[in-house]
């Protein structure tokens, strides 16, 4: 008798635990989603420390708001195969490969966001520079001969552009993501050679306006680029590179 009442303790008192956890992570995801007011802000320290990273969730993809652009990253490459001769490739969206993953999947992953938040990322690092600067970015800066150069010609350029060391710092800090990223995608898509250099790109594409989309006539916006220089290929490591190409080798067609 008493070993039957004790259970049965020990059940309420789970149920009252599994109803609290459940309960206030209900919560948590009504004011994490929910539209901006005052008892958001207050929860927000609490309510995105427990969303983040794993129950965040983007909620433009829904009207009657839903995204209104397309974000992608595109790479090329120079490259020199076993005989030494050089040819560069074709641009690749590096979006469609992670898009694979996704389309047609029972359990798709969220690795497609990785393009889009490296655009993002060195979008707000490319519109920081004025003038001249981006013009300097979108040169070509390539060592000839091996070690640093081309990064170093590069910050020079940059310091005779006007920009700052701390503006510099920033902005080289997104452009090593962009071509990192790139570099570790081509390695992949191209493997059977040599990389001599890596050309990225960033480009923003709207959408038809929800509203329109049945209009007849109504044509989607032209997309925009931002062409970047040739750069060395970026120095990746051993580790990288094996996780890395785990979630994007294996989806190069």
């Amino acid at each position: 008798m008493s070993t039957a009442r004790s259970r049965t303790v020990v059940q309420r008192a789970t149920m009252v635990v599994v109803l609290a956890v459940v309960s206030f992570h209900m919560l948590s995801t009504f004011l994490y989603a929910a539209p901006s007011s005052s008892l958001s802000q207050e929860a927000a320290p609490v309510t995105t420390a427990h969303m983040r990273p794993l129950f965040g969730q983007n909620w433009q993809i829904f009207a009657p708001d839903p995204q209104s652009v397309d974000l992608r990253v595109w790479v090329r490459a120079s490259t020199r195969d076993t005989q030494g001769t050089e040819s560069v490739t074709e641009w690749v969206n590096l979006g469609d490969v992670f898009n694979e993953q996704v389309r047609h999947q029972i359990l798709p992953t969220r690795t497609w966001r990785i393009p889009v938040s490296v655009n993002r990322f060195y979008t707000s690092a490319y519109g920081a520079l004025v003038g001249q600067q981006q013009a300097v970015v979108q040169s070509d800066h390539v060592a000839s001969m091996g070690g640093g150069q081309g990064r170093q010609d590069l910050t020079k350029a940059l310091l005779g552009a006007g920009a700052s060391v701390s503006g510099i710092d920033s902005y080289l800090l997104a452009e090593d993501a962009l071509y990192l990223f790139g570099t570790q995608a081509a390695l992949d898509l191209w493997p059977d050679t040599e990389l001599v250099a890596i050309q990225m790109s960033t480009s923003t594409q709207g959408v038809v306006p929800f509203e329109q989309r049945l209009v007849p006539g109504v044509q989607r916006p032209e997309e925009q680029f931002t062409r970047l220089g040739w750069r060395d290929p970026s120095p990746v490591t051993p580790e990288a590179r094996a996780g890395f190409s785990s979630v994007f080798g294996g989806w190069v067609s």
